[in-house]
């Protein structure tokens, strides 16, 4: 049976959560649910690619944002998209009137320059006026350099348009000549967006891993860009996720070394009047979070999301003699730094090995993908702080795969 991957994404906005399905050999799906503490209802239908073909991938990623009281804003990657024997990827952008039940096509992005499995798609975020995608495969600068590209909304057309692709080396002082060193950097394997900065990971570059900060004053089609890249190591920059001035940048490890999750203030190396600061100051105020699970060291920081002063961060460990993943809920103090002792370590029962492959929350609700298991877990927040931070804690629900339907005609 080929895998659906249930869960490989996850995104929550209020009590609206969407789950991608990007099926192996398959259509890739998107299914949309409404949480409430007792139950946790599917609305609506399956949203497909309207030109979706088998093993698509459209489901790898996707993002939720509210633009208003009464309309939500969805982006959808889909980073095995073909177009003309190409295999490009794309995303596609969708908004709703009702929360959710009903999805009402918008647009696919597409690349700029068509490049076969660039996997552009592989990483989504939007917001009222903006859509970055990223593609940790695109070539141009390099063998999987990778790149990032930004749409603008045009309201008088209704489409979104690319006014910009970011590459590594995107209004850097130090630009870089292409060489056999510049390659497999994976420039876009994770994106974060907000109203005056973009966050693009870079797990690969060096084979340590970068995290890039781009910022602009104006719109995102201007020149007015600046840029600042923050080395790390050991896959910095795998997962990222930023909310008001916060950053958090999951570094999960390799070879054997563990985990790491860094939290940034913006203030630490930039400021409004005079722009990124000298590149000394910017790791004097970084935390760093490590796990004090023993069977939850590696990969710890695979997936990271932060919330007013949550912060959820999903590792991988053992349970007895088997494999299985976990996650750990923080708490910010009244400091504003992050308590080194999560409130709860999350690992359910029916956990698998991709247990916190994808995760996300807010103030209600934390959610976790499982897409090995094809489940999402939901917990909800006042249990978890009412809960035992010692002991492994269930979720409140498991959201199983949809069960597939298989037409036969006689």
């Amino acid at each position: 049976m080929n895998p659906r991957l249930f869960g490989c994404c996850t995104s929550l906005v209020d009590d609206i959560l969407v789950i991608g399905t990007p099926s192996i050999s398959k259509k890739g799906s998107l299914h949309t649910y409404k949480l409430s503490d007792r139950n946790v209802d599917e609305i609506g239908e399956p949203l497909l690619a309207y030109d979706g073909h088998s093993d698509d991938g459209f489901g790898i990623s996707c993002k939720l944002f509210s633009n208003s009281q009464t309309e939500l804003l969805l982006i959808v990657g889909a980073h095995r998209k073909t177009d003309m024997c190409v295999s490009t990827g794309a995303a596609y952008i969708y908004k709703s009137y009702d929360f959710g039940k009903k999805w009402e096509y918008v647009d696919i992005l597409s690349p700029v320059t068509k490049i076969h499995k660039s996997f552009f798609g592989c990483s989504v975020d939007i917001n009222k006026t903006t859509a970055i995608v990223g593609a940790y495969g695109d070539n141009t600068e390099g063998w999987r350099v990778g790149s990032v590209s930004i749409f603008n909304k045009n309201d008088q057309l209704k489409k979104w348009n690319c006014v910009k692709t970011l590459v590594p080396n995107s209004f850097s002082v130090n630009k870089y000549q292409p060489s056999i060193n510049n390659s497999c950097y994976y420039f876009g394997f994770s994106v974060a967006l907000s109203e005056q900065f973009i966050v693009v990971g870079a797990p690969s570059e060096r084979k340590s891993g970068s995290t890039y900060l781009f910022h602009t004053k104006d719109t995102w089609d201007s020149n007015n860009i600046v840029s600042h890249k923050i080395n790390g190591v050991n896959n910095f920059g795998f997962s990222i996720d930023i909310f008001n001035d916060q950053i958090v940048v999951g570094s999960p490890g390799q070879d054997g070394v563990p985990g790491k999750t860094f939290i940034y203030n913006i203030s630490s190396f930039f400021d409004a009047s005079i722009g990124l600061l000298p590149t000394s100051n910017h790791h004097n105020n970084c935390e760093t979070l490590i796990a004090k699970s023993k069977s939850s060291k590696a990969l710890f920081g695979r997936d990271v999301s932060i919330h007013n002063d949550l912060l959820l961060v999903s590792g991988f460990g053992k349970n007895d003699s088997e494999f299985v993943g976990s996650a750990f809920l923080y708490i910010r103090n009244n400091e504003s730094e992050t308590d080194s002792e999560p409130v709860a370590c999350l690992r359910d029962s029916d956990a698998s090995q991709l247990f916190g492959h994808s995760v996300c929350l807010n103030d209600q609700f934390v959610v976790i993908g499982d897409p090995a298991a094809n489940n999402v877990h939901i917990y909800n927040v006042n249990n978890i702080m009412n809960g035992n931070s010692q002991r492994w804690a269930n979720s409140t629900h498991i959201i199983k795969a949809p069960q597939e339907y298989l037409l036969e005609i006689n």
